[in-house]
């Protein structure tokens, strides 16, 4: 039987890591949405407000922005998922349950 403690805590452990990643992945693409969307503001400016020929980048910068607010939901869903760490089970072992009704009789 696999120990409950262990796996909670490789749970623990696991759930930190993935937030971490995912906050140091959500401010690497927040700087490039930034970034893309900056870009994107100067060469509409300089096409004199029209979007022909900045189709792809105004698609860019749509994905950008789309994929930023999922990365966003996905942070915040995994942050609230509960903390298992302040559970302790304490398992007794079969056998040892048998000994002490055999040595009870």
């Amino acid at each position: 039987m696999a120990d409950l403690n262990k796996i909670i805590l490789d749970v623990k452990i696991m759930r930190r890591g993935i937030i971490k990643q995912l906050q140091e992945y959500f401010s690497i693409y927040a700087d490039l949405e930034k970034e893309v969307q900056n870009r994107f503001h100067d060469e509409y400016s300089r096409n004199n407000h029209k979007l022909s020929g900045l189709e792809d980048f105004h698609q860019l910068s749509y994905a950008c922005k789309k994929n930023l607010t999922t990365l966003k939901t996905a942070l915040n869903l995994i942050s609230k998922m509960s903390d298992l760490s302040g559970f302790e089970i304490n398992e007794e072992d079969e056998t040892l349950k048998k000994l002490d009704e055999i040595l009870k009789d």
